[in-house]
């Protein structure tokens, strides 16, 4: 991974680092491809958060809440983090700024999240996968 300080000072052009790991990805799985010789395309940054769980919460700012830092796979978990933000939503008009609700039951199986998992003020703990 290459971590940027400033997502608003990054380029979207690939680097020559990771243009040739992902020209070697490519003739690995598809060695009759033709590859240019030199970095073409575009580059991109995603985001996500230091404990790789995304941020499903209320702010401080009435009324607006964040669905952020998914690390580029929400497409994949759209339904459930549009369930959670319903579940957010609509709960938050009678809990207070500090409140965040215990957990939300899912529909297709009756388990549960804890919802304090994907708070902006959850303590962050180091991990190597995505959970969300």
């Amino acid at each position: 991974l290459h971590w940027v300080s400033d997502p608003w000072d990054s380029s979207d052009r690939p680097t020559p680092e990771s243009y040739q790991t992902q020209v070697l990805r490519v003739a690995r799985r598809m060695p009759q491809t033709r590859i240019p010789p030199q970095p073409r395309g575009l580059a991109a940054l995603y985001d996500v958060t230091p404990d790789w769980n995304p941020l499903l919460d209320r702010s401080d700012l009435d009324g607006f809440f964040l669905a952020c830092g998914t690390s580029g796979n929400s497409f994949k978990t759209a339904p459930a983090i549009a369930s959670l933000m319903t579940e957010l939503v609509l709960g938050s008009s009678a809990m207070g700024p500090a409140e965040h609700p215990a957990t939300m039951t899912l529909p297709r199986t009756g388990g549960s999240v804890k919802l304090a998992h994907y708070s902006r003020n959850r303590q962050v703990a180091a991990s190597n996968s995505v959970v969300a």
